[in-house]
């Protein structure tokens, strides 16, 4: 039997026919496999902070266009009590904001709102 180089990823002890698992062979795999999980878990948590950060980025879109809604409702004299929010807890003393004969001009004598009467009733924005 003539010798044969061992591999540097194992052991070969003086008599042996085959090389055995050493030490740099183990830790070699383990840090593969270590490298790997650790690449894994680090992959989901961006996933994640990612579907998190969507989710939010929707449901701050969809409170906004509720809001725009009942904004225009109210300014159109449509009815309120469709566009009540379940969601939040009653108030001991509700409030109720009206205006009359609101109007407004910008800087350069653009008049966007023009003698606008309505009201925001408690409970409904």
């Amino acid at each position: 039997m003539y010798p044969q180089k061992c591999a540097w990823l194992g052991k070969c002890p003086q008599g042996a026919t085959s090389s055995e698992v050493g030490l740099r062979g183990f830790l070699f795999t383990s840090s593969i496999g270590f490298g790997l999980l650790l690449l894994y878990v680090i992959l989901r948590y961006v996933v994640r902070a990612r579907q998190v950060k969507n989710s939010r980025e929707l449901e701050t879109k969809i409170k906004e266009s509720s809001l725009v809604g009942v904004l225009l409702s109210a300014l159109l004299g449509e009815n309120l009590d469709a566009f009540s929010y379940k969601g939040f807890t009653q108030k001991d003393n509700p409030v109720t904001i009206g205006f009359e004969d609101l109007s407004m001009e910008l800087a350069d004598g653009r008049r966007v709102l023009n003698s606008v009467t309505g009201e925001f009733r408690h409970s409904t924005i």
